[in-house]
């Protein structure tokens, strides 16, 4: 199998391999699969591990390159500094993927600990919160516009609100899509502050696993082990 367009990838790698390349080396597609750092200036360490994970993928991709037009290096030579290459690259990868988890993670930690403060539950109005229980009990058996209503109703109660911000989701009546949804509107509405965390929080994380899947296609594409390993034969003289 040789290489669709030599000059990119090295020898004897599919033709995936040269598309992987050529792609990080189009801003649009970098800026696609391994995100813009821009949008995370407000986080240092944020910011910096995404710029380092870009610089590490374009500077692989560079170095493969050069690679494969390497005429002082035999095939199996090329293929052992690619693997060279794809190693260091995939633990810059990783790097970046660790930070965006564990800030991801932080900002979770955050919102949940706010949240846990937004919504205070007061003794004295355990007897609203089950008459609010019970309207969400007919509402979500209502099926002329229930689901409605229970929108309708919690956006403009704050008592309701709470309700669907705190009671563990096994008690309330609403499940799924539409409670998590809900969830998200309330504090959208009543706390927006708790929203940008959770937001970026998924937002982190969405992203993180985009670095992981870098780091597999890094792995696939940079070089070949079983060319590599041909060097094993090399005879000293």
């Amino acid at each position: 199998m040789s290489n669709a367009t030599p000059g990119y990838a090295l020898s004897n790698m599919p033709p995936a391999a040269t598309d992987f390349i050529q792609g990080i080396e189009r801003p649009s597609q970098l800026d696609a699969w391994a995100g813009k750092a821009e949008p995370f200036k407000d986080d240092p360490m944020v910011f910096n591990a995404i710029n380092a994970g870009r610089t590490a993928l374009t500077n692989g991709a560079a170095k493969i390159r050069a690679l494969s037009s390497d005429l002082t290096r035999s095939e199996p030579q090329r293929h052992e500094a690619g693997g060279v290459v794809s190693a260091k690259t995939v633990d810059a990868l990783e790097e970046t993927q660790r930070i965006l988890n564990a800030r991801a993670n932080a900002y979770q930690a955050a919102g949940d600990e706010a949240l846990r403060d937004a919504f205070p539950v007061k003794a004295e109005d355990t007897w609203l919160h089950d008459r609010w229980l019970s309207f969400l009990e007919r509402e979500v058996a209502n099926q002329d516009g229930g689901l409605g209503n229970i929108r309708k109703a919690t956006m403009a109660n704050p008592s309701l609100a709470t309700v669907i911000a705190k009671m563990p989701a096994e008690l309330l009546p609403v499940k799924g899509d539409f409670l998590a949804r809900l969830r998200e509107e309330v504090i959208d509405k009543f706390h927006p502050n708790i929203g940008e965390a959770f937001e970026r929080a998924g937002q982190m994380r969405e992203l993180a696993g985009k670095y992981m899947s870098l780091a597999a296609r890094v792995k696939l594409n940079f070089h070949s082990p079983l060319h590599a390993s041909k060097m094993k034969t090399r005879v000293e003289v």
